[in-house]
């Protein structure tokens, strides 16, 4: 995840370039935009499923993973976008605190 919130915070100054630094025509533009996040398909495959490899399913109930992958995302996506804009830090700040 870090690396797309890195790829994301890259286009976001790409796009500033294009207008030319007008955050609020870019914060505009943006605010009229969906963002899909897909995730967990590997993080369950790969550190779940395959006790052979992993201790994840040992450790954890498929309860208490869930969790752990979801307050994980929430911290990540917080770190990353915040240098974007407040803004989706103040939701995803109440999101983890309702699931913390």
């Amino acid at each position: 995840m870090n690396k797309q919130i890195e790829n994301f915070r890259e286009s976001i100054g790409n796009m500033l370039a294009i207008v030319n630094q007008n955050t609020t025509t870019l914060s505009a533009h943006l605010a009229k935009s969906v963002f899909i996040i897909a995730i967990g398909s590997n993080d369950y495959m790969n550190n779940y499923l395959l006790p052979e490899l992993y201790s994840s399913s040992a450790q954890f109930t498929p309860l208490a993973f869930s969790d752990m992958l979801v307050r994980q995302l929430a911290q990540q996506l917080m770190v990353g976008i915040l240098v974007i804009s407040p803004a989706p830090f103040k939701f995803l700040n109440a999101f983890v605190s309702s699931v913390a």
